[in-house]
């Protein structure tokens, strides 16, 4: 059942995400901004864990693996380079009654499996979006391996040269991918959001890191960017452009794209939709607010100093916030990670709702937005009885 959306304003829930939306009133968020964990990429931790599928009714008896990659051979390791280098210690596994998963969003053994989980959730965002809203869904991608890789966390760093699949002991889900072919996972769960869900794609804004991070590769290049979904539960919805523009290059006080005839740009009359400006003789002038920015964002990575991978910079949540959210509207961010959605939110007087399952990245949404570190008692913290979790 729905709560008011009152309790929810202005707080980081630490709770399971497709939980939590389920408790929000249908059509109460006005913008959408989030960057789910990517499959097959990073282990979050084993408190990011949760049981998927299966009959909610059963008494679950799991049989788990223990997937780890050996700490000896790497040497000393930071938590902060546990989640971005590849280190990996968690359990996941299969219910023998009833075929529930229990594992962590992002490391399903298969991408069919990871698809269907976000879709749970992006069915939920559609609903608690209101219909003038706007979702921006930051999803990158991966490539399909052999597993067999040095340092790979599937055979504890055992290969060979001449034969990469002899030394093989755990089964790399992505082995059903071509190897080194991009898995196009976003692209993936978008076209089903479009197909199954009626969600509208308005744009793919590239996001370019300038000080993106360098490769070892040698037969591709780089990559520089990621994509970033403009999604819409409506065909109308509130967009204010105005609130974004950039201005243009200025030449004696005159934008360098307006006629040169100074004459000209004197006496303009504005456009009815402010896409720009006539002239006294009918000529098209540009818009003095500046100009539209593009579907082509260079923004550069946001350094933070806790134990968190994955931030957004501040300057990539800016624009979007202002051009899609009302003054006093609300901005919602499902995978809120060190919330920096939701302290943007704060900082341009929009009211904000941050949720995570991770308890240590709430804390640290938490200080950021000078609320301490106490967790919210929301009754959405999940606890699991790991007595009925036994291993193989």
């Amino acid at each position: 059942m729905p709560k008011p959306i009152s309790e929810f304003l202005d707080k980081i829930i630490c709770g399971d995400t497709l939980e939590v939306l389920k408790q929000i009133p249908s059509d109460s968020v006005d913008c959408i901004i989030t960057s789910p964990p990517y499959w097959g990429l990073r282990d979050y931790g084993e408190a990011t864990c949760k049981v998927w599928g299966g009959d909610p009714d059963c008494e679950h008896e799991f049989e788990l693996e223990h997937i780890q990659r050996d700490p000896s051979k790497t040497g000393i390791i930071s938590e902060k380079a546990k989640i971005g280098q590849g280190y990996r210690n968690y359990k996941s596994g299969f219910c023998k009654k009833c075929g529930a998963w229990y594992g962590q969003l992002g490391l399903e053994p298969t991408l069919d499996m990871y698809t269907e989980h976000l879709l749970e959730i992006t069915a939920e965002l559609k609903r608690v979006l209101k219909p003038t809203g706007v979702m921006f869904w930051n999803h990158g991608d991966c490539y399909g391996g052999s597993g067999c890789g040095k340092g790979d966390y599937r055979n504890n760093n055992k290969r060979s040269l001449s034969n990469p699949n002899l030394y093989c002991e755990k089964p790399n889900p992505q082995l059903k991918l071509t190897q080194k072919c991009m898995a196009l996972q976003n692209y993936r769960l978008i076209l089903r959001m479009v197909d199954e869900q009626g969600w509208i794609l308005r744009n793919i804004i590239i996001w370019y890191k300038p000080n993106h991070m360098p490769e070892s590769v040698k037969d591709r290049f780089t990559n520089a960017y990621e994509p970033v979904f403009m999604l819409t539960k409506k065909k109308r919805y509130y967009f204010d452009l105005d609130a974004v523009r950039i201005p243009h290059k200025l030449d004696f006080g005159l934008p360098k794209r307006a006629t040169p005839n100074r004459k000209k740009w004197e006496g303009m009359q504005p456009i009815s939709n402010h896409s720009g400006y006539y002239g006294p003789e009918g000529e098209l002038l540009v818009n003095p607010l500046g100009k539209n920015p593009g579907d082509m964002w260079a923004i550069p990575t946001q350094p933070f100093p806790d134990a968190h991978f994955a931030t957004f910079p501040e300057k990539l949540v800016e624009p979007m916030i202002k051009s899609t959210c009302p003054q006093g509207g609300i901005v919602l961010d499902p995978f809120a990670g060190s919330g920096t959605t939701c302290l943007v939110a704060k900082k341009l007087g929009r009211h904000y709702i941050g949720i995570d399952l991770n308890p240590e990245y709430c804390k640290m949404a938490r200080k950021r937005l000078n609320f301490g570190t106490r967790l919210e008692d929301f009754g959405l913290v999940l606890q699991y009885n790991y007595s009925i979790l036994t291993h193989s």
